[in-house]
C-alpha cells in the first residue's frame, strides 16, 4: 500500500497497470483473441490464483450472431462485475480442478518437430518463415569446432469449452458454463516458468472464430512469446516492490545522517514538476484499457431465457427413434475432440506410482495370515484411476470407499443364489451395483469389477471384501504421496466421507 501511494506522485506505472497494459497489448495485436487471463501457482504449490489486473477482454467484443445477445452480455458481466447478479468469482483452484486447473495439469503445447540444424536464413527470417514458433536451446556440446543449436517446434492446443463441459471425468465448473453462455467457445493455455513465478496464461476465442486463423504461424508465435512477457511482468511486480522498499531504507539512513549522501546515487525523476502539472491518476486514465462493457438491458427475465432453451421432447414414433439412433451412431457432424496425451515426464510419474502401489499390495497379500488374498484385478483398475485420471470424481476416496461398499454388499447378498444360475447372479450384482452407485453419486468403475469378482464365489466371501478394502487403503495412501510430490497434481481433491444429502434430485 505504501508503494502504491508513493508512485501516485510520479509517472511510474503500478504493477496492476503494467500487467493490464501487457494483456491489452497482447489482445490488440493478436487475431481472434477476445479475452486473456493469467494465473499463478501459490508458494505452497496447492492453488492457482489469479492476481489483480490479470484479466483483459476486448472492449469492442460482440456476441456471436447465433446466440442471444442479452444472455451473452449478462454472462460477460457475471465474469467481470462483482456487483452483477450471479457474479462468478475467479476463486483460487486446485491443480486439475475446473477449466484453469485442467489446462494447468495437462499438456497444453504440443511438439511438432525437432531438429539439430539451424534452418537457412537469418534469425529474423527464421522467425517469420517458420511454420510454428521455435524455442531455441543452446547445447554445450560441440561437434568438431562448431556449436550445435537445437530447436523444438511447438504449436498451441485449442480446446472446445463445450467438449470440456461435457467431459464426465471433470468436476462441473460454473465458470466454464458462464464462458460458454458469453459466446466464448475456445481456449488455449500457455504455461510460463520463471525462477520465482510459475503459472499459465489462457487465451479465449469465440466459437465462430475459424481454427485456421487461430493457428496461423505468426499468431501462435506471438501468443507464446506474449505469455512469457506476461509471466515476466507478474514476476517483476514482487521484485519491484522489494527493490523499492530497499531503496527507501537506504534513503532513510541517508536522511538520518548515518551515511554520506554521496554513497548512494538517487534517481529522482520529475522533481521539478509542480503541483499543478498532470497527475499520475490522469496519466494512468489515458493509458489504461477499460474492461467494462456497455450495460445490457435487464428486461429479460428467467421465463424468457427458459423459453429459448427448452429441452426437446423424446421422440415417440419407433421409426423416429431409429432415425435418431442412426444419426447418433453415424453422426457426420463434428465429434468431441480427443484429449491430448500426457507429457513424457507425467508418464514417468504414472509408471512410478502404479508400480509402487501394485508391488506393495502384492507383497502385503502374500504375508496375510488369512484365507484368500487381496483381489488384484479390481485394484488394477483403481490404480489406473489414481494416476491416469487423478482429478476425476471416480478417483476420489469418497467414491472408492462408498462405491466398493455398495458393490460388495450387493454381490455378497446375491451370492446366496444357486451356482447353476451364476450368470444371473453376476449380471444382477454388477447392474444393481452400478445403478445404486449412480443413485448415490459415487460412481466407481473398479467397484463393478469387484461385484463380478465376488459374485462368482461359491459362498459369501466377506474376507475377500475386507482384503480389498485393505488393498484400496494402501493404494490411496501411496497415491497421496506420489501425486502430491508432483507440482501439477493434487490428491485427493476432497474427502467428504460424510455427505450432507445423498438422496436428493440434482437440478440440471
Amino acid at each position: 500500500a505504501t508503494f502504491i501511494q508513493s508512485i501516485e506522485n510520479t509517472f511510474m506505472l503500478s504493477p496492476e497497470a503494467r500487467l493490464r497494459q501487457a494483456l491489452s497489448d497482447t489482445g490488440e495485436c493478436s487475431f481472434g483473441i477476445v479475452a486473456i487471463e493469467a494465473w499463478v501457482i501459490n508458494d505452497k504449490k496447492t492453488r492457482l490464483v489469479r492476481p489483480e489486473g490479470s484479466w483483459w477482454r476486448d472492449p469492442f467484443y460482440q456476441p456471436p450472431a447465433q446466440m442471444d445477445e442479452d444472455l451473452c452480455r449478462q454472462s460477460v458481466k457475471k465474469l467481470e462485475d462483482p456487483r452483477a447478479k450471479g457474479y462468478v468469482e475467479a476463486k483460487p483452484v486446485q491443480p486439475g480442478v475446473g477449466l484453469v486447473g485442467q489446462l494447468w495439469a495437462e499438456k497444453t503445447v504440443k511438439n511438432v518437430r525437432s531438429s539439430d540444424q539451424i534452418p537457412s536464413g537469418s534469425v529474423h527470417g527464421l522467425y517469420s518463415e517458420s511454420y510454428r514458433s521455435f524455442l531455441f536451446k543452446l547445447k554445450s556440446q560441440t561437434k568438431g569446432k562448431q556449436f550445435i543449436m537445437s530447436y523444438v517446434e511447438e504449436s498451441l492446443i485449442w480446446r472446445e469449452l463445450q467438449f470440456l463441459l461435457s467431459d464426465p471425468d471433470l468436476i462441473p465448473d460454473n465458470r466454464l458454463r458462464t464462458f460458454i453462455d458469453a459466446g466464448i467457445g475456445r481456449v488455449a493455455g500457455v504455461p510460463f516458468e520463471l525462477p520465482n513465478k510459475r503459472g499459465i496464461v489462457l487465451f479465449y476465442a469465440k466459437t465462430e472464430t475459424r481454427i485456421e486463423s487461430l493457428v496461423d504461424k505468426r499468431n501462435e508465435e506471438f501468443l507464446i512469446r506474449s505469455a512469457s512477457l506476461i509471466g515476466s511482468v507478474l514476476a517483476l511486480s514482487d521484485s519491484m516492490i522489494a527493490s523499492w522498499e530497499a531503496k527507501q531504507d537506504k534513503l532513510a539512513i541517508i536522511e538520518a545522517g548515518r551515511k554520506p549522501p554521496t554513497d548512494i546515487k538517487m534517481n529522482k525523476c520529475f522533481d521539478d514538476v509542480d503541483s499543478n502539472s498532470t497527475t499520475f491518476d490522469s496519466f494512468v486514465d489515458d493509458i489504461e484499457i477499460s474492461s467494462n462493457v456497455p450495460d445490457s438491458p435487464h428486461s429479460t427475465n428467467n421465463a424468457e431465457l427458459g423459453a429459448t432453451r427448452k429441452s426437446p421432447r423424446c421422440l415417440a414414433a419407433p421409426h423416429q427413434r431409429l432415425v435418431m439412433l442412426k444419426d447418433k451412431i453415424f453422426d457426420v457432424h463434428e465429434r468431441p475432440q480427443t484429449p491430448p496425451g500426457m507429457h513424457s515426464v507425467d508418464c514417468i510419474w504414472v509408471f512410478v506410482g502404479s508400480f509402487l502401489t501394485l508391488i506393495s499390495i502384492s507383497y502385503v497379500s502374500e504375508y496375510i495370515p488369512l484365507r484368500g488374498s487381496i483381489p488384484l484385478p479390481p485394484l488394477g483398475a483403481f490404480v489406473t484411476l489414481l494416476y491416469g485420471l487423478t482429478s476425476a470424481p471416480a478417483s476420489q476416496p469418497r467414491s472408492a470407499i462408498y462405491g466398493c461398499t455398495i458393490a460388495g454388499c450387493i454381490a455378497l447378498a446375491l451370492s446366496y443364489i444357486p451356482m447353476n444360475l451364476v450368470n444371473l447372479r453376476i449380471s444382477l450384482a454388477a447392474s444393481l451395483s452400478i445403478s445404486f452407485m449412480a443413485f448415490f453419486g459415487v460412481p466407481h468403475p473398479p467397484a463393478g469389477g469387484l461385484a463380478v469378482y465376488l459374485s462368482t464365489s461359491d459362498y459369501p466371501d466377506w474376507i475377500s471384501l475386507l482384503l480389498y478394502f485393505l488393498g484400496a487403503l494402501i493404494a490411496i495412501a501411496i497415491a497421496m504421496v506420489v501425486n502430491n510430490l508432483n507440482e501439477k497434481r493434487m490428491y485427493p481433491l476432497y474427502w467428504r466421507l460424510v455427505p450432507t444429502s445423498c438422496c436428493h434430485k440434482k437440478k440440471h
